[in-house]
């Protein structure tokens, strides 16, 4: 059974993880496959004024649309994921990237583009100079709980 001490200890150390992301949420997507998830979530998060990379130098988040994450690891990006076959990243060491945001569960597009339209505004009310990995924790509270009002029975996974 688990200890509920341990629990809280590391959820209280995620909370105040010193984590730092330079500058204001900037999201490129990565999408081969032209699906309809990406289509949409992409004229979700632009019409939210969110800001949208359009190169692929100059931005400091990055999702992934059904891709291999290992191809763009590195240590300077969110990364967010939008299928739990790549839950084995939130625990791996090192790390490939600062931040990782997944779902945990079998989640649907819809599912999926509203958690993270949640998670990225969040970031972007409170993030203007950097990302830190207290307000990436928080915005991913912020997004869970949307996901909970709506009934909506799937989880998300975060490492930072």
């Amino acid at each position: 059974m688990p200890n509920p001490a341990n629990s809280f200890i590391d959820l209280r150390f995620q909370m105040w993880s010193t984590v730092i992301i330079p500058g204001p949420p900037k999201i490129l997507m990565v999408d081969e496959t032209q699906s309809e998830l990406a289509k949409r979530l992409f004229t979700s998060l632009s019409r939210s004024g969110l800001l949208m990379a359009n190169n692929g130098t100059d931005f400091n988040c990055l999702i992934l649309i059904d891709h291999q994450p290992l191809q763009f690891a590195t240590s300077q990006y969110l990364l967010a994921l939008t299928t739990n076959h790549h839950t084995h990243l939130l625990k791996s060491t090192p790390p490939i990237a600062p931040i990782i945001v997944t779902p945990t569960t079998l989640a649907t597009p819809r599912q999926i583009g509203l958690f993270y339209l949640k998670f990225f505004t969040e970031l972007k009310l409170h993030c203007s100079d950097m990302i830190t990995g207290k307000m990436a924790w928080f915005a991913f509270s912020k997004a869970k709980e949307l996901l909970r009002r709506r009934r909506y029975d799937v989880q998300f996974g975060i490492r930072c």
